[in-house]
């Protein structure tokens, strides 16, 4: 034992060397190790963004493309909840030249004045909200969809096809009730607006200017609006049967029934986000539409030669033509600003955040 005692002694600075060179060996192993899983876990991460990133392009596609299908059915249903063709039919089978008529063709000028001034503020915000609201819904369905690649996930995140195509179904609501409850909102505050505004009369004359001074204070009524449950959009984008039974929907075992996507997608809907890529598109249908106006307006003859503070001014009656045409040009692929909104920024914002939120619910 001396003997062994002794040994250590003589040779500790020895044995000190090879613990320590045992301690970095192993030192070193183990942040090898560490760092190679941090490596694996970076690459597992930096593919699965991919991934997403690849899928939420996808998405976004299949949404432009469905909403520019929807277009020209939307703007059949406004043309027919509008009925300014059937206005303009009663006002030329008037007879004409008769002073008994007089009244009645007023009458019916002023319907016809704010029916067409409601057609472009409605045309907007139906616009407005078909493209938005079908952004929301598709990446829902796109993040579950990505879920249930994950394995384990496959069961609670595979929604069944009847309740996605059920769940698409709901831009019909929108089309059919909702625009008309859209049109039923803004034509009250239109009529207010014009009156106030004294464009009561087909012979006042008007500029663009004045036309976009209309509209921006009925927008800016209806904005107002939103802080009280009707001006909720909810309304205009959900069967009122959904939004009766919404808050009592739950999630359940088992992939998510139409009711409980419906609940999820009312989140959204009362999102700060929802609120301000709508508005937003809103205000570009606006612009593109006074934009239109001001041009289709150059081409024409004034009807007087006298130069106002916002050039030469028009008859009531003949803008209202312009306007008309550019409140249908709002559905139009080619012509209206569907482009512009399918890009715009706050919509893609929303987008990403909606695909994020629901593509990695519970993904670990």
């Amino acid at each position: 034992m001396s003997g062994l005692m002794g040994f250590v002694r003589r040779h500790k600075w020895k044995l000190g060397l090879v613990g320590t060179g045992a301690a970095a060996y192993y030192l070193k192993a183990y942040l090898d190790e560490r760092v190679a899983e941090m490596e694996r876990q970076a690459l597992e991460e930096h593919l699965s963004r991919a991934r997403r990133e690849e899928h939420f392009s996808s998405n976004e596609k299949n949404s432009s493309e469905a909403v520019e299908k929807f277009l020209p059915d939307f703007g059949d249903e406004m043309d027919a909840t509008l009925g300014l063709a059937a206005i303009a039919k009663e006002m030329r089978d008037l007879p004409r030249n008769a002073a008994s008529v007089r009244d009645k063709k007023i009458e019916l000028w002023k319907k016809l004045a704010v029916k067409t001034v409601t057609g472009v503020v409605a045309g907007a915000y139906v616009m407005a909200l078909l493209v938005v609201f079908l952004r929301v819904q598709v990446n829902i369905l796109g993040g579950y969809a990505y879920l249930s690649t994950i394995p384990g996930k496959e069961d609670e995140s595979t929604i069944e096809r009847s309740v996605q195509r059920d769940f698409l179904g709901l831009v019909k609501h929108l089309q059919v009730d909702g625009t008309r409850e859209v049109v039923a909102w803004v034509e009250p505050v239109v009529e207010n607006a014009l009156a106030a505004a004294g464009l009561n009369e087909p012979t006042i004359l008007v500029n663009s200017t004045d036309i976009q001074k209309v509209i921006s204070d009925v927008i800016g009524q209806l904005s107002r609006s939103q802080s009280s449950d009707e001006g909720d959009f909810a309304r205009f984008l959900i069967p009122r049967a959904f939004l009766a039974n919404g808050e009592s929907a739950s999630r359940g075992r088992g992939s998510p029934s139409l009711a409980y996507l419906v609940k999820e997608t009312r989140d959204v809907l009362d999102a700060p986000t929802f609120l301000t890529a709508t508005r937003a598109c809103v205000d570009q249908c606006i612009s593109h539409m006074i934009e239109g106006v001001s041009m289709s307006l150059t081409q024409m003859p004034h009807d007087v030669d006298v130069e106002g503070p916002e050039g030469k001014p028009y008859r009531l009656l003949k803008v209202l033509k312009p306007v008309k045409d550019q409140s249908r040009q709002l559905f139009n692929a080619q012509l209206g600003p569907v482009q512009e909104l399918l890009v715009a920024h706050t919509v893609k914002t929303l987008s990403k955040s909606v695909y994020e939120s629901f593509s990695e619910q519970n993904s670990t």
